[in-house]
């Protein structure tokens, strides 16, 4: 019988040994017990062969990345660089052609330039120039029929090529009104993104509705930094806002009053001081001037982390705060809190129009309008009634737009989540039924709207829901809505103030006090 042999190997770790134990067979053969050092080592000698070849071939991997990524940065920016000076030659010989030196006067102000929205605009912080070609002015949309209802997407005049017609850049989260007499419209805050750079403008802009050009309005000291989601109105020639964020959002709230004179030749910024118990620090809300009452109506917003539902009025003439909420209950039918929402004074009762959470990115229905009225102190909800055609709703929404013409509450724009909103609908304020408007308006959300004396007029805002492939992508166009035709007075004022030829000395002379009064050149800045 063949003697059977059996190896017991050890591996031990700490001693860095194999032993190997063999038993002789069961004919009564001897056992032995040896180390194969020998062994032992022609293992170890290899595996450090493995690790050291492994650490060669890592570290060639990491240099042939490190340059390679090397080589591909410096491309981009010799391509930058080449691209800046090419655009920065482009503006400078349209500004050269009016006898100006447009770049001089923008680094000295604003330093660094920072590439802006869209590919051709290359511009530092808060301002863009218009598309040229050859030294002109390219519109982007074709206007309709100059008094057919409807939208036209508002471009620079050729022959107002000036360093007034640089604009506010590409922007959301901003504020605007509107000084209907003089036809201006005044642009403050916003945010943009510039290359993963959160960028917020605390700059005040203003847009001649007649000459359709911007200016930018220096003021003797800078404006609130909260200035993302702020609210705002215009009494008077006074500019007053409440609220808002800086960036990171949420982090820098504020419950302040500021007041910006638009009246003065170089305006001022003031934060008024107000008595009484003062709202929490919240951007996103709604504020309403009530003219029968001299007063400020501000309601819900966010802090960031809770959404609230409260109504606060400010006495303009007392300067004094009241929560008008104080005494509600939270089981007294009061609506879920909300932010980005609009709010409309008809009659006895604030109406608030849509408003949402962004997670869920969602937005309130449209089927029944919440509303608190001022003069009970108490929340009810006002149905409403769908589109006679379609029987169909508004969908529900955040961040949109609301304009008052008339009895007629149009809402536009907006997004509740899973897409951005380019809709009109307009609510009877008599019976409350939704009527839906066939547009052609861009789909756009945290925009501004603001009321002109034929429809309204929207700036700004984002065009696409963001994900993780596709940024935001921010507008800075000016888009016009009419709802009704224009008077002739006004069509008359827009076709001489857009024609260059007609401001002349000899022309002012013939034209009537009130139309030269309205085309004055500090007019038509």
């Amino acid at each position: 019988m063949h003697a059977q042999r059996t190896i017991l190997v050890f591996a031990s770790v700490f001693r860095g040994t194999v032993i190997v134990q063999a038993n002789q067979d069961l004919d009564g053969g001897t056992a032995c017990s040896y180390e194969h050092e020998s062994q032992h080592d022609v293992y170890k000698e290899r595996l450090t062969t493995y690790y050291f070849f492994a650490l060669v071939v890592c570290l060639v991997v990491t240099v042939t990345v490190a340059i390679i990524m090397t080589k591909f940065l410096e491309g981009i920016k010799r391509w930058r660089s080449s691209r800046r000076k090419r655009l920065n030659q482009d503006t400078d010989s349209g500004a050269a052609d009016e006898g100006q030196t447009g770049n001089d006067t923008i680094d000295s102000t604003w330093g660094k330039r920072v590439p802006a929205h869209k590919p051709l605009n290359h511009v530092p912080y808060g301002f863009s120039v218009p598309f040229r070609k050859n030294g002109q002015v390219i519109t982007e949309h074709t206007p309709l029929h100059p008094i057919e209802p409807g939208y036209l997407r508002i471009s620079l005049s050729s022959a107002q090529r000036s360093e007034h017609m640089r604009s506010p850049c590409a922007r959301s989260g901003h504020i605007a009104v509107i000084d209907a007499k003089k036809q201006y419209m005044y642009v403050y805050g916003g945010f943009a993104r510039f290359h993963s750079r959160e960028v917020t403008f605390q700059q005040l802009w203003r847009f001649n509705l007649l000459s359709r050009s911007w200016t930018y309005i220096p003021t003797v000291n800078e404006g609130p930094e909260t200035c993302c989601s702020q609210s705002a109105v215009l009494i008077g020639s006074d500019l007053v806002t409440f609220g808002g964020t800086g960036v990171p959002f949420a982090l820098v709230n504020s419950n302040e009053i500021h007041v910006c004179s638009l009246g003065d030749k170089q305006p001022t910024w003031n934060t008024i001081e107000i008595s009484g118990p003062k709202p929490s620090r919240r951007f996103g809300q709604s504020l309403t001037y009530d003219k029968e009452r001299n007063a400020l109506w501000i309601c819900a917003g966010t802090d960031g982390f809770n959404f609230v539902m409260d109504v606060w009025k400010l006495d303009i003439e007392t300067k004094t705060w009241h929560e008008a909420t104080a005494g509600i209950l939270p089981n007294d039918d009061v609506p879920r809190g909300r932010y980005r929402h609009e709010t409309i004074l008809d009659g006895d009762k604030l109406l608030v129009i849509g408003g949402g959470w962004p997670n869920p990115s969602i937005g309130t229905f449209m089927n029944a309008i919440d509303a608190f009225d001022v003069s009970k102190s108490c929340w009810i909800s006002v149905p409403t009634q769908p589109d006679p055609t379609t029987n169909e709703y508004p969908e529900a929404r955040r961040s949109h737009s609301v304009s008052v013409i008339g009895r007629h509450m149009y809402i536009f724009g907006g997004t509740g989540g899973f897409g951005v909103h380019k809709d009109v609908w307009y609510l009877d304020l008599d019976s409350y039924t939704w009527h839906k408007v066939e547009t052609w308006l861009e789909a756009t959300y945290f925009h501004t709207t603001v009321l002109t004396e034929t429809g309204f007029i929207s700036f700004g805002g984002v065009e696409n829901i963001t994900h993780d492939r596709m940024p935001e992508e921010r507008t800075n166009a000016v888009t016009s809505y009419r709802v009704k035709v224009p008077k002739l007075f006004h069509m008359c004022l827009e076709a001489i103030a857009t024609e260059k030829s007609f401001m002349t000395d000899n022309c002012l002379e013939i034209l009537p006090a009130d139309i030269v009064s309205r085309l004055s050149p500090s007019c038509l800045q």
